[in-house]
C-alpha cells in the first residue's frame, strides 16, 4: 500500500505509525499528485493543508513540494496495477486524473473515491472523472 501526502508531517507520522504497528507493506511518500513533474506551492495547515490553486488568493506561507503522477509512482515501485484509489487532494483531482493515463479503469471495475469540500470538488472534477472512465463518488465518503 502506498500513501502519498504533500505534508511532510503527515508522511512522518504515517510511516512511524506503520512501523510501530508492524504494517511493513505500508509506505508513505511526500509528494503532491499531479499530471506533470512541476513542483507546487503547498499551504501546510495541519489537516487543512492544500496545494495553492491558481485562482486562489495568497494562502500565506507555502512550501515547495515535488509532484508525481500516479503512473510514475507505480513505475517507481514496479507495480503494474492497482484496485482502488482514494483521493483527498483538495482541488488537484483533475490533474491527478490526467496523470493516471496508463490505468484503465474499465479493465477490472476500479473505483475512484474522492473526499473534498464543495469548494475543492466542483462539477468539472466529476465530469473529468466520468470522461476518464472512472466510477466516481463525490462527497465525504465512498
Amino acid at each position: 500500500m502506498l500513501a502519498v501526502d504533500a505534508a511532510a508531517s503527515h508522511v512522518e507520522l504515517l510511516n512511524a505509525a506503520a512501523a510501530r504497528n508492524g504494517f511493513a507493506a505500508l509506505h508513505a511518500v511526500q509528494r503532491a499528485i499531479s499530471d506533470s513533474p512541476t513542483p507546487v506551492a503547498f499551504v501546510e495547515r495541519s489537516i487543512h493543508g492544500h496545494v495553492l490553486l491558481a485562482d486562489e488568493p495568497d494562502g500565506g506561507q507555502t512550501t515547495e513540494v515535488q509532484t508525481a503522477t500516479v503512473d510514475g509512482l507505480l513505475d517507481e515501485r514496479g507495480w503494474e496495477d492497482i484496485d482502488l484509489i482514494k483521493m483527498d487532494i483538495e482541488g488537484m483531482e483533475p490533474a491527478a486524473l490526467a496523470g493516471m493515463r496508463r490505468l484503465s479503469p474499465a479493465a477490472r471495475g476500479r473505483r475512484l473515491c474522492s473526499s473534498a469540500t464543495a469548494r475543492c470538488f466542483p462539477a468539472a472534477v466529476r465530469r473529468s472523472a466520468r470522461c476518464a472512465g472512472w466510477s466516481s463518488n463525490s462527497g465525504t465518503s465512498c
